[in-house]
């Protein structure tokens, strides 16, 4: 059955609070809502068809060792949503090139509807240079756009879900960057969401801004630029692979 006609419907039900969604669980809403009829797989895996969607039932570790394995050995970046009430993770990437990819704005939306706890992550992919991720921390920390989506993320998911968590996490081959609103971010952007643009660059500024020593190790220099970035609106978290 296509149910591609019934997305709007069943999704301004949810926003109604209406008996549709005592019908189904939020799993079974979760695939309805999506665009193309998901599929169950083992393993997280690059995909950039259009014609299909994955999700993957495993804990949240498991999933970032099988991105740290994408992102060393893959040639494109992918995002996945993380859930932990599903111990699910949702292929939400697409378009993906080496140095971007397109996040399923609609569809992330819908997972705000559903879950209180949300997790967007995507890989960094070292492939073709693997030489500048160690000479460039850069690389392994959010971009411009990726800051810049983050905020405007956050801001929609707290208006839907004022107590829920969300953050915005960067898989490199050195370990995973963790990107969210502090509480005043929160506060702040949802008054000013149309500043985020701003907020980013200045962010990105103090990013850029940073002169490293040759011989720093490259998870030194991550550790670093994430200090460096934060600010009273937002925190990045760097955490390292333990071997």
């Amino acid at each position: 059955m296509n149910t591609k006609k019934f997305i709007p419907i069943i999704a301004g039900a949810l926003l109604n609070n209406s008996c549709v969604s005592q019908k189904f669980t939020n799993l079974e809403l979760l695939e309805i809502l999506s665009t193309v009829p998901p599929k169950y797989s083992d393993n997280l895996k690059i995909n950039n068809s259009s014609e299909e969607r994955f999700f993957v039932k495993m804990g949240e570790q498991e999933g970032v060792d099988q991105m740290r394995v994408l992102s060393m050995f893959g040639s494109l970046e992918e995002g996945w949503s993380f859930i932990p009430k599903e111990n699910l993770w949702v292929e939400v990437g697409k378009e993906s090139t080496f140095i971007e990819m397109k996040i399923d704005v609609d569809y992330m939306v819908r997972q705000f509807l559903l879950y209180d706890d949300v997790s967007l992550y995507h890989t960094h992919p070292a492939e073709n240079r693997r030489g500048t991720f160690y000479l460039d921390p850069r690389l392994s920390i959010h971009s411009l756009k990726d800051i810049t989506s983050m905020i405007i993320g956050s801001s929609v998911f707290y208006d839907i879900k004022p107590n829920g968590n969300f953050s915005s996490k960067v898989v490199s081959m050195h370990g995973v960057v963790d990107c969210t609103l502090t509480q005043r971010g929160k506060e702040y952007f949802k008054r000013n969401v149309l500043e985020a643009q701003d907020h980013a660059n200045s962010v990105y500024e103090r990013i850029n801004s940073v002169i490293f020593v040759p011989d720093v190790q490259p998870q030194k220099r991550i550790d670093l630029l994430t200090r460096v970035a934060s600010d009273e609106f937002i925190s990045f978290k760097f955490k390292p692979y333990e071997n």
